[in-house]
């Protein structure tokens, strides 16, 4: 009887430690996640870490590159994927999605008064430079949308505002938040703004914005999808957002 109390005393602390999930974060797409004092924060990292709180897991967030996060996510060097990967047909076949925890909406940006109209077309981009962070959705769109037009692709977020900034572009394309949260509103963006209308076109954009798991791992997207509903339906979602957008993300 004693050995038995033992070898039960001996695997309790396995059994009482929280479950560790390595998640990939950008860190370079203010304000959903960036670099603060060696420190990853912003919106990503917030809800990120509220997840892992609900499902009784313990965060070791992993700074990751944009270009890497997709097959980061299927080669297992990360479990999750906190990091606006936008929900498409094409990526279901490569991850698993959650639920769409964020909807956004994309914009051209150029600097004030060099484009007046209210819907860009091609001819008006006849001779620009269009930048975009290569990779994401809005590589894809700018490229069948505007397939004559002139368009370069940059790795960061940061990258992608200084050019414009120095004027080695003449235009972004972006997802609206993060454009005017990361780069209109500093004293860097100061002399641009968005141009034309916004955009939000499903078949290229999918149906928002999820966190991503391994295809084989539909065990732990279940209990996400579960972890993202309470937030949203507590009300913490809000509380979260209202924090670092002056506008709804949902």
């Amino acid at each position: 009887m004693k050995k038995i109390f033992f070898i039960i005393l001996s695997i309790l602390p396995i059994f009482s430690h929280s479950e560790i999930l390595k998640i990939g974060i950008q860190g370079e797409f203010p304000p959903f996640d960036y670099v603060e004092n060696n420190q990853l924060k912003g919106f990503n990292v917030d809800f990120a870490k509220r997840i892992c709180e609900i499902i009784n897991a313990k965060c070791q967030l992993k700074q990751v590159p944009w270009v890497n996060m997709i097959k980061s996510v299927e080669n297992g060097d990360i479990d999750v994927a906190v990091s606006l990967i936008s929900i498409t047909e094409e990526r279901k076949k490569l991850i698993l999605f959650s639920h769409p925890y964020t909807h956004l909406a994309a914009s051209f940006a150029a600097k004030k008064k060099q484009f007046l109209s209210t819907y860009i077309t091609q001819m008006d981009l006849k001779d620009k430079v269009v930048a975009y962070q290569s990779g994401t959705i809005y590589e894809k769109i700018v490229k069948e949308r505007f397939p004559t037009i002139k368009s370069v692709g940059f790795n960061t977020q940061k990258e992608l505002y200084a050019a414009l900034a120095e004027s080695r572009v003449d235009a972004i394309f972006n997802d609206m938040v993060s454009t005017y949260e990361g780069f209109l509103k500093t004293s860097a963006g100061k002399n641009f703004e968005f141009i034309g209308s916004p955009v939000r076109d499903k078949k290229i954009q999918g149906d928002g914005e999820g966190v991503a798991v391994n295809l084989k791992n539909v065990t732990l997207i279940n209990r996400i999808n579960k972890a993202i509903d309470q937030i949203q339906a507590s009300g913490e979602y809000d509380q979260m957002s209202y924090k670092y957008f002056i506008f709804s993300i949902k």
